[in-house]
């Protein structure tokens, strides 16, 4: 992490991964400090979202209060992100359709204009094509 100058960093939905969470921000707070670093955290994603529970629902609503600024839109959980883990196969390839997927996709895009609106060339290729030309 010395040598990036943002981080995405991904957190599940649950009071583990909100811990977790904390804990990352203090290891960027200690790398920036002890490395003279600008490192930032310019996303939070988070994952495994289960939209039928109340502790799922709970963190989200604690994360997106404390870091309301840099949280995306949930990931939700479903079968299908399980499914093509298991078969090796990225989810927009297994099952573009499925929540996951739809909600992968619109993280790509979300990222993929937040480094076009910053000055960053994104060099992410999706499906042969360079990042620009999907969303033409």
């Amino acid at each position: 992490m010395v040598y990036c100058s943002e981080a995405i960093v991904p957190v599940s939905t649950d009071p583990l991964g909100k811990d977790a969470l904390e804990k990352m921000i203090l290891v960027v707070q200690k790398i920036n400090e002890v490395f003279d670093h600008d490192l930032i955290v310019s996303k939070i994603v988070p994952t495994m979202h289960d939209t039928r529970t109340k502790t799922s629902k709970g963190i989200l609503n604690e994360i997106q209060s404390e870091f309301y600024q840099t949280v995306t839109d949930p990931i939700r959980m479903n079968s299908k992100l399980r499914e093509g883990a298991a078969r090796h196969k990225p989810v927009l390839k297994y099952a573009r359709s499925s929540n996951g997927g739809k909600d992968y996709a619109k993280l790509v895009k979300v990222v993929m204009r937040d480094e076009k609106k910053y000055g960053l060339t994104p060099i992410i290729e999706m499906n042969g094509r360079k990042a620009e030309e999907q969303e033409a």
